[in-house]
């Protein structure tokens, strides 16, 4: 399980050189770090308000099957406007061990809350999903290999 934490905190790490994490971003918690079965996840919803840009970071130590991520979105939470796929945000399918995919969303154009979906299919998988959110007061940016 170590292994599969240091998969998060490495890719972080590299940024920190370069940008004031504590100024430029908030971290959000979508997934905790855990054996997910074989089925469809769905996070908490983030609420965006006040965000120039999020980047979610899916990062899978040991699996035994595939894992699929994409984002929803909804202006009031799914209250009255449905969850939504927001249209680019499906990551690459995971199915080895130890490997990290992010992508970005600007979010000019988004929905205010935004939610993740891990489906984890024909096995198990460790995984986590962390958010890294960009206020719009600052001028950094997160290096991601998607953006949307």
């Amino acid at each position: 399980m170590g292994d599969h934490l240091s998969l998060v905190v490495a890719p972080l790490l590299l940024l920190m050189p370069i940008i004031d994490f504590h100024k430029a971003f908030r971290l959000h918690l979508a997934f905790p770090p855990v054996e997910y079965t074989d089925t469809v996840h769905t996070s908490s919803a983030l609420d965006t308000l006040g965000d120039d840009s999020i980047c979610f970071v899916i990062s899978c130590g040991q699996v035994s099957g595939t894992v699929d991520f994409y984002i929803e979105e909804s202006s009031d939470d799914g209250v009255s406007d449905s969850w939504v796929k927001v249209t680019g945000s499906d990551m690459p399918q995971i199915a080895t061990n130890n490997q990290a995919k992010r992508v970005r969303s600007l979010l000019n154009s988004r929905e205010r809350y935004l939610r993740a979906k891990m489906t984890v299919a024909g096995g198990d998988a460790f995984a986590s999903v962390i958010a890294l959110s960009q206020p719009t007061y600052t001028g950094d940016s997160t290096p991601c290999e998607t953006n949307i």
